[in-house]
């Protein structure tokens, strides 16, 4: 059973995917920090580096964006220079002052300015249309040959003054009325993006944002094959009502509104603790052990408490087939990206080590993001590269630790805070209580003092409770207690 879990708080929107009762992926936004990516501007460039053949635009940002060669020219202009082995020069396609129409491809990073493309994509739930791109293609997660010859016929119709279209996973089987309604939304988009543009032209401006977080996770994750989606913010609950409604009509039975204070009912907040542990459990009493390095992520196999009932052989590889499963669903959960080598347990016949590569790619193949599996080598080593598409669960809750100095890690105050507050919601819809105690330790505390002082103060609001803050200096540095009696 697969079931999506839509939960708001007063800081972010996190959207869980359970399968089998077990958490499999997790998607976060701050609700005050929204991604810009995929948001198209007007813009001006501001200056022209031929030495690193790029430009820096001014789009309205507190920073100015970046523009390289290889995001300015088109895809077959790309591929005729690297067939010649010749070099683009950026000044014969671009001058200081220039009015752009680019959109961000990467978001700003620390000190560095968003990355934007001249190449426009608008995706929609079935394709993605390219304005300046003249191209077709397919994704290979559609194997059917009659299937993509299907697809492709349909493309070749619908595509006119030299746009582009890349038609999505979730495609596949889908009658050609609802590709061609998608296609003619997306060009309904382009047509109102180029007469914002012509609006805006010369100035550093947003011309059109990209759909909220949950409705865009849904678009560009969320497949047909998902048994309930639970939501438990009720504007939220209504934008993705009407997006199921108009997109994916066959789910419209599988959304439900719940009220806040029920999400232990998945006990979603144990399975994010799990995932943030170096150690992760077997079915048979074996474990991985995963450590991420700069260069790389290792996980390490082991049988634990299992010994097998036969032989050496066959306790291998029943614990490798196990781990197997379990490797690809942390990828998945824990987003790992970049290069990761699976040290399993030593096998010596040949046809186990190919079942087990097999299982694998079967495994992986589940991901929305790309995962190439590389074979194994003697010593049992795979090796596994995952596409680079966002932050990592890690960098994403957990902090350096103050303690070990950077050695292991810990979550983040703010991150600790996000859990009493979920505990918070709970104790509110479930005790008469007037008043709720909370108690944390002394560096979460004066985190919430120094940082986000009103922090709870909607949740008061919302709820009609008092809500008492005490710091408790025999609570341990993640510890809290949150009742509605002292």
């Amino acid at each position: 059973m697969k079931c999506i879990v839509v939960h708001r708080t007063l800081k972010e929107t996190f959207i869980s995917v359970v399968e089998n009762d077990r958490l499999v992926e997790v998607f976060i936004e701050p609700v005050d920090n929204q991604s810009i990516v995929g948001n198209v501007y007007a813009g001006v460039v501001e200056n022209v580096l031929p030495g690193m053949q790029a430009a820096f635009v001014d789009i309205g940002l507190e920073k100015n964006a970046y523009l390289y060669i290889e995001d300015i020219v088109s895809k077959a202009v790309l591929s005729e220079v690297r067939e010649k082995d010749t070099k683009l020069n950026i000044q014969d396609y671009i001058k200081q002052g220039q009015p752009l129409m680019v959109q961000i491809k990467k978001a700003p990073v620390d000190k560095k300015g968003a990355r934007v493309t001249l190449d426009i994509t608008l995706p929609g739930r079935y394709l993605v249309v390219m304005p300046h791109n003249e191209y077709i293609g397919i994704s290979k997660r559609i194997t059917n040959p009659e299937e993509r010859e299907r697809l492709r016929r349909l493309a070749e119709e619908m595509l006119h003054d030299g746009r582009g279209i890349v038609i999505r996973t979730v495609a596949e089987n889908i009658e050609e009325e609802k590709l061609r309604k998608d296609y003619d939304k997306l060009n309904d988009v382009w047509e109102e993006i180029q007469a914002g543009y012509q609006k805006n032209k010369g100035q550093k401006s947003l011309i059109r944002g990209d759909v909220d977080f949950a409705t865009r996770v849904f678009r560009d994750v969320i497949k047909q094959d998902v048994d309930r989606i639970t939501v438990m913010h009720k504007e939220t609950f209504h934008v993705l009502k009407d997006y199921i409604e108009r997109f994916i009509p066959e789910a419209r039975g599988k959304i439900f509104y719940m009220e806040p204070g029920t999400f232990h009912e998945f006990d979603v907040l144990e399975m994010l603790r799990k995932a943030l542990k170096r150690k992760a459990w077997l079915d048979n009493g074996g474990y991985l052990i995963i450590d991420k390095t700069e260069a790389l992520t290792v996980i390490d196999v082991n049988t634990g408490k299992y010994t097998g009932k036969k032989d050496l052989e066959e306790t291998a590889y029943n614990t490798n087939l196990l781990a197997a499963k379990e490797v690809a669903r942390q990828i998945r959960l824990r987003n790992m990206g970049g290069i990761i080598v699976v040290d399993f347990i030593d096998m010596k016949k040949e046809e186990h080590r190919f079942n087990l590569v097999k299982l694998l790619e079967e495994e992986t193949a589940k991901d929305s993001m790309k995962v190439q599996v590389m074979g194994i080598t003697k010593l049992g080593l795979v090796e596994l590269t995952r596409k680079k598409a966002k932050r990592s669960l890690s960098s994403l809750l957990e902090k350096t630790c103050p303690i070990c100095q950077g050695k292991g890690k810990v979550l983040a105050e703010e991150n600790i805070l996000r859990l009493i507050a979920y505990r918070a919601i709970e104790v509110a819809s479930t005790l008469a209580s007037s008043t709720i105690y909370i108690r944390m330790s002394p560096s979460v505390y004066e985190y919430l003092m120094h940082h986000e002082p009103d922090y709870f103060d909607l949740l008061e609001k919302q709820y009609d409770k008092k809500i008492v803050i005490q710091k408790d200096k025999t609570l341990a540095y993640d510890e809290f207690y949150v009742d509605g009696e002292k």
